[in-house]
């Protein structure tokens, strides 16, 4: 018979506190990308491209300042958005 560890309740905690920015994240992306569409949509209704590929561009280059995979991160949520 295996005797299951426990981890330390820090890690318990930082492994909880990780769990729930994960869903808030995923629960914002979903946000964003519903937020984009729309946007795109209104865009084309109003005769206008739907995409504007310079505030894409200016959100790549904001992200790629945060740090690193920035500019990743803001490619990948302009995928989604599409």
């Amino acid at each position: 018979m295996t005797t299951v560890e426990r981890l330390p309740d820090d890690v318990d905690s930082l492994q909880g506190r990780l769990d729930r920015l994960d869903v808030e994240l995923l629960r914002l992306v979903r946000e964003r990308t519903a937020l984009a569409r729309r946007l795109d949509n209104a865009r084309a209704q109003a005769g206008e491209p739907r995409y504007a590929h310079d505030r894409d561009l200016a959100l790549v280059r904001r992200c790629g300042q945060v740090g690193p995979g920035g500019a990743d991160l803001a490619a990948l949520l302009l995928r989604l958005s599409r």
